[in-house]
This record gives structure tokens, C-alpha cells and sequence, in this order.
């Protein structure tokens, strides 16, 4: 399990495998633990966001790389979204490290 956190919302928990997969969307590399500094959130936010536009869109276009990704944890990608949106506004850093099973 991995959990991202920034200071400014909840964290949010998930298996390795979706992390690693909603990293590799925001082009960064699939290390536990990691960070994204705070002059680098908008991006990664931006792309994050653009993938899951791009998953709920109902243009019929040719299936991407990220719309592949996402295809069973837009719901996953959503909340990590609405994090990141809360770190753009409050100018913060997001991280992520190993957890341990919510079970």
C-alpha cells in the first residue's frame, strides 16, 4: 500500500500498483518513498487531471496509454486529484511513502 499526503487534505491510500500507475501518468518515477515539490505540483496535477478527462470523455477516440491506466480507478484517480488540487491552492508539497494494509 502507498500513501500520498500533502498538509493541506487527507491522505489517501492506495495498493502499490495504482500508485505506481498514477505516477507514471504524472511522469514520475515509481520510488517509494517520493515527493513532488511544491513548484512542481501544478504540472503533475495537470496531468493527472487531463488523464482522467480524457478516461470520462465521450469523444469515441483510440484508447491512450493513460485512458488504459485509469480504466477501473477513476474513482482512485478522482480523490488523488482533488489532493492535488488542494496542494496547487495551498502552495504545498505532496509525498507518498509504503504503508501498511488497511486490512
Amino acid at each position: 500500500m502507498v500513501t500520498f499526503t500533502c498538509r493541506a487534505d487527507a491522505s489517501i491510500t492506495m495498493s502499490e500498483k495504482d500508485a505506481f500507475s498514477m505516477l507514471e501518468i504524472m511522469g514520475q518515477d515509481t520510488i517509494v518513498p517520493g515527493s513532488i515539490l511544491e513548484a512542481d505540483v501544478p504540472e503533475a496535477f495537470h496531468r493527472l487531471e487531463a488523464a482522467i478527462d480524457a478516461r470520462n470523455s465521450a469523444n469515441p477516440v483510440k484508447e491512450s496509454a493513460e485512458k488504459d491506466i485509469l480504466k477501473g480507478t477513476v474513482h482512485l484517480a478522482q480523490a488523488l486529484v482533488d489532493l492535488f488540487a488542494a496542494a496547487v491552492k495551498n502552495q504545498c508539497n505532496v509525498t507518498w511513502f509504503e504503508s501498511s494494509s488497511l486490512i
